[in-house]
Protein backbone atom coordinates (compact mmCIF):
# COMPACT_ATOMS: atom_id res chain seq x y z
CA UNK A 1 0.00 0.00 0.00
CA UNK A 2 1.26 3.43 -0.56
CA UNK A 3 0.78 6.52 1.29
CA UNK A 4 -2.00 7.87 -1.08
CA UNK A 5 -4.63 4.84 -0.01
CA UNK A 6 -8.07 6.13 0.39
CA UNK A 7 -9.57 4.46 3.95
CA UNK A 8 -13.18 6.44 3.33
CA UNK A 9 -15.27 2.94 3.45
CA UNK A 10 -15.58 1.41 6.56
CA UNK A 11 -16.76 -2.13 6.60
CA UNK A 12 -20.13 -3.21 7.61
CA UNK A 13 -20.39 -4.69 11.25
CA UNK A 14 -22.85 -6.87 11.13
CA UNK A 15 -21.02 -8.82 7.86
CA UNK A 16 -17.30 -8.86 10.03
CA UNK A 17 -19.12 -10.52 13.17
CA UNK A 18 -20.13 -13.21 11.18
CA UNK A 19 -16.80 -13.63 9.74
CA UNK A 20 -15.23 -13.69 13.30
CA UNK A 21 -17.57 -16.06 14.56
CA UNK A 22 -17.20 -18.04 11.91
CA UNK A 23 -13.05 -18.20 12.10
CA UNK A 24 -13.12 -18.33 15.55
CA UNK A 25 -15.53 -21.76 15.87
CA UNK A 26 -13.73 -22.82 12.67
CA UNK A 27 -10.63 -24.65 14.72
CA UNK A 28 -12.28 -23.32 18.25
CA UNK A 29 -10.44 -26.03 20.66
CA UNK A 30 -6.82 -24.81 18.81
CA UNK A 31 -8.02 -21.10 19.09
CA UNK A 32 -8.70 -21.11 22.35
CA UNK A 33 -5.47 -23.20 23.09
CA UNK A 34 -3.46 -20.50 21.62
CA UNK A 35 -4.54 -18.15 24.32
CA UNK A 36 -4.13 -20.29 27.04
CA UNK A 37 -0.80 -20.91 25.70
CA UNK A 38 -0.04 -17.29 25.54
CA UNK A 39 -1.63 -16.34 28.96
CA UNK A 40 -0.09 -19.14 30.62
CA UNK A 41 3.49 -17.90 29.15
CA UNK A 42 2.92 -14.78 30.57
CA UNK A 43 2.01 -16.33 34.16
CA UNK A 44 5.09 -18.46 33.91
CA UNK A 45 7.08 -15.55 33.24
CA UNK A 46 5.09 -13.14 36.30
CA UNK A 47 5.95 -15.81 38.61
CA UNK A 48 10.02 -16.53 37.96
CA UNK A 49 9.76 -11.88 38.53
CA UNK A 50 7.09 -11.73 41.04
CA UNK A 51 9.51 -12.47 44.42
CA UNK A 52 12.37 -10.36 43.05
CA UNK A 53 9.89 -7.73 42.31
CA UNK A 54 8.26 -7.87 46.26
CA UNK A 55 11.88 -7.76 47.34
CA UNK A 56 12.51 -4.58 45.63
CA UNK A 57 9.49 -3.07 46.85
CA UNK A 58 9.84 -3.87 50.02
CA UNK A 59 13.33 -2.88 50.38
CA UNK A 60 14.87 -5.89 51.14
CA UNK A 61 16.89 -6.46 47.94
CA UNK A 62 18.58 -3.81 47.95
CA UNK A 63 16.92 -2.85 45.32
CA UNK A 64 15.71 0.68 44.12
CA UNK A 65 13.06 2.62 41.76
CA UNK A 66 15.29 2.70 38.49
CA UNK A 67 15.77 -1.29 39.57
CA UNK A 68 12.20 -1.86 39.55
CA UNK A 69 11.06 -0.30 36.54
CA UNK A 70 13.74 -2.11 34.20
CA UNK A 71 11.98 -5.46 35.54
CA UNK A 72 9.03 -4.14 34.80
CA UNK A 73 10.38 -2.95 31.43
CA UNK A 74 11.95 -6.28 30.65
CA UNK A 75 8.71 -8.34 31.77
CA UNK A 76 6.53 -6.44 29.47
CA UNK A 77 8.59 -6.81 26.26
CA UNK A 78 8.20 -10.21 26.62
CA UNK A 79 4.91 -9.72 27.25
CA UNK A 80 3.86 -7.87 24.31
CA UNK A 81 6.26 -10.32 22.17
CA UNK A 82 3.94 -13.03 23.30
CA UNK A 83 0.59 -10.91 22.32
CA UNK A 84 1.96 -10.39 18.82
CA UNK A 85 2.99 -14.26 18.50
CA UNK A 86 -1.10 -14.15 19.22
CA UNK A 87 -1.56 -11.55 16.76
CA UNK A 88 0.16 -13.82 14.34
CA UNK A 89 -1.54 -16.65 14.91
CA UNK A 90 -5.39 -15.17 14.63
CA UNK A 91 -4.09 -13.07 11.28
CA UNK A 92 -3.05 -16.54 9.89
CA UNK A 93 -6.52 -18.06 11.09
CA UNK A 94 -8.40 -15.14 9.61
CA UNK A 95 -6.60 -15.77 6.41
CA UNK A 96 -7.02 -19.30 6.25
CA UNK A 97 -3.52 -20.77 6.94
CA UNK A 98 -3.84 -23.08 9.83
CA UNK A 99 -1.27 -21.75 11.56
CA UNK A 100 0.49 -24.20 14.65
CA UNK A 101 0.47 -22.84 18.63
CA UNK A 102 3.97 -22.38 18.51
CA UNK A 103 3.12 -19.43 16.36
CA UNK A 104 2.53 -17.46 19.48
CA UNK A 105 6.42 -18.02 20.45
CA UNK A 106 7.04 -16.82 16.53
CA UNK A 107 7.80 -13.14 17.86
CA UNK A 108 10.84 -14.00 19.32
CA UNK A 109 12.35 -14.82 15.48
CA UNK A 110 11.45 -11.18 14.21
CA UNK A 111 13.16 -7.84 15.16
CA UNK A 112 10.84 -5.65 14.57
CA UNK A 113 8.64 -7.33 17.00
CA UNK A 114 11.20 -6.72 19.15
CA UNK A 115 11.17 -2.72 18.51
CA UNK A 116 7.39 -3.27 18.27
CA UNK A 117 6.92 -4.61 21.53
CA UNK A 118 9.42 -2.02 23.18
CA UNK A 119 6.88 0.76 21.98
CA UNK A 120 4.01 -1.01 23.44
CA UNK A 121 6.16 -0.76 26.39
CA UNK A 122 6.72 2.39 26.64
CA UNK A 123 2.55 2.94 26.16
CA UNK A 124 2.00 0.56 28.99
CA UNK A 125 4.70 2.78 31.24
CA UNK A 126 2.66 5.94 30.43
CA UNK A 127 -0.50 4.75 31.25
CA UNK A 128 1.02 2.89 34.64
CA UNK A 129 1.83 6.76 35.28
CA UNK A 130 -0.95 8.18 34.41
CA UNK A 131 -2.56 5.72 36.46
CA UNK A 132 -0.41 6.80 39.57
CA UNK A 133 -1.50 10.08 39.15
CA UNK A 134 -5.25 9.26 39.42
CA UNK A 135 -4.41 7.06 42.64
CA UNK A 136 -2.51 10.00 43.77
CA UNK A 137 -4.93 12.66 43.54
CA UNK A 138 -8.07 9.91 45.05
CA UNK A 139 -5.76 9.74 47.64
CA UNK A 140 -5.20 5.97 47.58
CA UNK A 141 -1.67 6.23 47.19
CA UNK A 142 -1.35 6.85 51.04
CA UNK A 143 -3.21 3.39 51.98
CA UNK A 144 -0.26 1.63 50.22
CA UNK A 145 2.32 2.94 52.74
CA UNK A 146 1.11 0.73 55.27
CA UNK A 147 1.39 -2.78 53.10
CA UNK A 148 4.23 -5.01 53.75
CA UNK A 149 4.19 -7.30 50.95
CA UNK A 150 6.27 -10.14 52.58
CA UNK A 151 3.57 -10.30 55.90
CA UNK A 152 0.33 -10.94 53.67
CA UNK A 153 -2.05 -11.41 56.88
CA UNK A 154 -1.43 -7.83 58.21
CA UNK A 155 -2.60 -6.48 54.67
CA UNK A 156 -5.87 -4.72 54.47
CA UNK A 157 -7.08 -6.08 51.80
CA UNK A 158 -10.56 -3.89 51.74
CA UNK A 159 -8.17 -0.95 51.17
CA UNK A 160 -6.15 -3.38 49.11
CA UNK A 161 -9.06 -3.71 46.93
CA UNK A 162 -9.94 -0.23 46.32
CA UNK A 163 -6.39 0.84 45.31
CA UNK A 164 -6.05 -2.06 42.89
CA UNK A 165 -9.97 -1.44 41.16
CA UNK A 166 -9.18 2.37 40.93
CA UNK A 167 -5.61 1.52 39.30
CA UNK A 168 -7.22 -1.64 36.81
CA UNK A 169 -10.00 0.79 35.50
CA UNK A 170 -7.94 4.08 34.90
CA UNK A 171 -5.17 2.26 33.93
CA UNK A 172 -7.50 -0.02 31.43
CA UNK A 173 -8.89 2.91 30.11
CA UNK A 174 -5.61 4.92 29.66
CA UNK A 175 -3.67 1.94 27.70
CA UNK A 176 -6.59 1.12 25.86
CA UNK A 177 -7.11 5.05 24.45
CA UNK A 178 -2.96 5.23 23.88
CA UNK A 179 -2.68 1.88 22.26
CA UNK A 180 -5.91 2.51 20.07
CA UNK A 181 -4.47 4.30 16.78
CA UNK A 182 -1.30 1.54 16.73
CA UNK A 183 -3.95 -1.01 16.40
CA UNK A 184 -2.79 -2.75 13.06
CA UNK A 185 1.06 -2.00 13.26
CA UNK A 186 1.31 -5.93 13.55
CA UNK A 187 -0.69 -6.73 10.88
CA UNK A 188 1.08 -3.95 8.55
CA UNK A 189 4.41 -5.49 9.44
CA UNK A 190 2.74 -9.08 8.82
CA UNK A 191 1.41 -8.10 5.29
CA UNK A 192 4.34 -5.76 4.63
CA UNK A 193 7.93 -7.84 5.92
CA UNK A 194 9.54 -5.09 4.50
CA UNK A 195 7.74 -2.11 5.24
CA UNK A 196 10.19 0.15 8.57
CA UNK A 197 8.73 0.17 11.69
CA UNK A 198 7.76 3.93 11.80
CA UNK A 199 6.08 3.35 8.49
CA UNK A 200 3.84 0.63 10.06
CA UNK A 201 3.09 2.75 12.93
CA UNK A 202 1.88 5.99 10.28
CA UNK A 203 -0.08 3.44 8.15
CA UNK A 204 -2.14 1.99 11.56
CA UNK A 205 -2.70 5.81 12.42
CA UNK A 206 -3.91 6.61 9.40
CA UNK A 207 -5.77 3.38 8.51
CA UNK A 208 -7.31 4.41 12.21
CA UNK A 209 -7.13 8.08 13.08
CA UNK A 210 -10.01 9.39 14.26
CA UNK A 211 -13.13 7.79 12.48
CA UNK A 212 -12.13 3.80 12.61
CA UNK A 213 -11.33 3.94 15.92
CA UNK A 214 -14.60 4.34 17.10
CA UNK A 215 -15.92 2.21 14.58
CA UNK A 216 -13.64 -0.47 15.31
CA UNK A 217 -14.34 0.12 19.15
CA UNK A 218 -18.26 -0.02 18.37
CA UNK A 219 -17.39 -3.57 16.28
CA UNK A 220 -15.36 -4.91 19.42
CA UNK A 221 -18.16 -4.26 21.86
CA UNK A 222 -20.90 -5.78 19.63
CA UNK A 223 -18.69 -8.46 19.85
CA UNK A 224 -18.27 -9.09 23.64
CA UNK A 225 -21.29 -7.70 25.05
CA UNK A 226 -22.94 -11.02 25.31
CA UNK A 227 -20.03 -12.53 27.09
CA UNK A 228 -19.85 -9.40 29.33
CA UNK A 229 -23.82 -10.19 30.12
CA UNK A 230 -23.00 -13.73 30.62
CA UNK A 231 -20.26 -13.10 33.17
CA UNK A 232 -21.87 -10.37 35.02
CA UNK A 233 -25.23 -12.52 35.93
CA UNK A 234 -23.00 -15.09 36.88
CA UNK A 235 -21.14 -13.42 39.06
CA UNK A 236 -24.47 -11.52 40.84
CA UNK A 237 -26.34 -15.26 40.60
CA UNK A 238 -23.07 -16.44 42.50
CA UNK A 239 -23.58 -14.61 45.59
CA UNK A 240 -27.03 -16.76 46.06
CA UNK A 241 -25.26 -20.05 45.49
CA UNK A 242 -24.12 -22.08 48.40
CA UNK A 243 -23.46 -25.72 46.73
CA UNK A 244 -19.78 -25.70 46.04
CA UNK A 245 -20.37 -28.00 42.61
CA UNK A 246 -22.45 -25.25 41.31
CA UNK A 247 -20.03 -22.93 42.56
CA UNK A 248 -17.33 -24.67 40.88
CA UNK A 249 -19.22 -24.78 37.73
CA UNK A 250 -20.10 -21.24 37.94
CA UNK A 251 -16.37 -19.97 38.21
CA UNK A 252 -15.43 -22.57 35.44
CA UNK A 253 -18.02 -20.86 33.03
CA UNK A 254 -16.98 -17.36 34.16
CA UNK A 255 -13.45 -18.63 32.96
CA UNK A 256 -14.34 -19.84 29.77
CA UNK A 257 -16.25 -16.56 28.80
CA UNK A 258 -12.99 -14.58 30.18
CA UNK A 259 -10.91 -16.67 27.45
CA UNK A 260 -13.44 -16.01 24.80
CA UNK A 261 -13.62 -12.29 25.41
CA UNK A 262 -9.67 -12.31 24.48
CA UNK A 263 -10.25 -14.44 21.62
CA UNK A 264 -12.69 -12.70 19.91
CA UNK A 265 -10.46 -9.49 20.88
CA UNK A 266 -7.40 -10.70 19.49
CA UNK A 267 -9.19 -12.38 16.25
CA UNK A 268 -11.07 -9.02 15.70
CA UNK A 269 -7.94 -6.81 14.96
CA UNK A 270 -6.76 -9.21 11.71
CA UNK A 271 -10.52 -9.66 11.01
CA UNK A 272 -11.18 -5.68 10.70
CA UNK A 273 -7.82 -4.90 9.52
CA UNK A 274 -8.28 -7.07 6.02
CA UNK A 275 -11.85 -6.12 5.80
CA UNK A 276 -11.24 -2.38 5.65
CA UNK A 277 -8.68 -3.07 2.93
CA UNK A 278 -11.36 -5.52 1.27
CA UNK A 279 -14.01 -2.72 1.35
CA UNK A 280 -11.79 -0.16 0.02
CA UNK A 281 -9.99 -2.39 -3.03
CA UNK A 282 -6.92 -2.09 -1.52
CA UNK A 283 -6.17 -5.97 -0.99
CA UNK A 284 -2.54 -6.11 -2.61
CA UNK A 285 -2.02 -10.19 -2.92
CA UNK A 286 -5.08 -12.02 -3.82
CA UNK A 287 -4.47 -14.81 -1.70
CA UNK A 288 -4.46 -12.33 1.56
CA UNK A 289 -7.66 -11.48 2.54
CA UNK A 290 -9.60 -13.31 -0.62
CA UNK A 291 -12.02 -15.27 2.13
CA UNK A 292 -12.89 -11.72 3.67
CA UNK A 293 -13.30 -10.19 -0.16
CA UNK A 294 -15.85 -13.24 -0.69
CA UNK A 295 -17.29 -13.26 2.70
CA UNK A 296 -17.84 -9.14 2.63
CA UNK A 297 -19.65 -9.55 -0.93
CA UNK A 298 -21.52 -12.80 0.15
CA UNK A 299 -25.52 -11.74 1.13
CA UNK A 300 -25.70 -11.17 4.62
CA UNK A 301 -28.58 -13.54 4.81
CA UNK A 302 -31.65 -15.40 2.93
CA UNK A 303 -33.78 -11.68 2.09
CA UNK A 304 -30.32 -11.07 0.61
CA UNK A 305 -30.42 -13.56 -1.52
CA UNK A 306 -33.82 -14.07 -2.09
CA UNK A 307 -33.37 -10.49 -3.73
CA UNK A 308 -30.54 -10.87 -5.59
CA UNK A 309 -31.54 -14.39 -6.96
CA UNK A 310 -35.07 -11.75 -8.20
CA UNK A 311 -32.54 -8.82 -9.62
CA UNK A 312 -30.49 -11.82 -11.94
CA UNK A 313 -33.93 -13.35 -13.01
CA UNK A 314 -35.03 -9.88 -13.86
CA UNK A 315 -32.24 -9.23 -15.73
CA UNK A 316 -32.33 -12.18 -17.76
CA UNK A 317 -36.00 -11.84 -18.63
CA UNK A 318 -34.95 -8.74 -19.59
CA UNK A 319 -32.24 -9.38 -21.77
CA UNK A 320 -34.32 -12.47 -23.48
CA UNK A 321 -37.36 -10.25 -24.32
CA UNK A 322 -34.62 -7.75 -26.22
CA UNK A 323 -34.09 -11.12 -28.54
CA UNK A 324 -37.00 -11.62 -28.60
CA UNK A 325 -37.79 -8.46 -29.73
CA UNK A 326 -34.75 -8.43 -32.06
CA UNK A 327 -35.99 -11.71 -34.33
Amino acid sequence: MNGKCSFSKNPEISRMKQILFGVVSRNLITNFLAVILCNASMVLVMFFVIQPLLKILNGSSGGNFFATLALIFSVNIVFEILNAGLIKFSTESVLGKNPSLFTVFSGFENPKIFFTSIFFTVIYLVSAFGSGLILKASGSVSLLSNFNFNDFESIDYNALGKVFSIFAVSFTLIYFILKLPFLFVLNVIFQNPEKKFFSAVAESVRILFPVKMFHWTFFLIRSVVKNFLFIILILVFSVFVKMPLVALFLEFFTFVQILTVLLKYNFSIPVYYYSCLAVNGLVENESEGENLSVQLNEPNNESEAAEQADESESEEQAEQAERDVEK
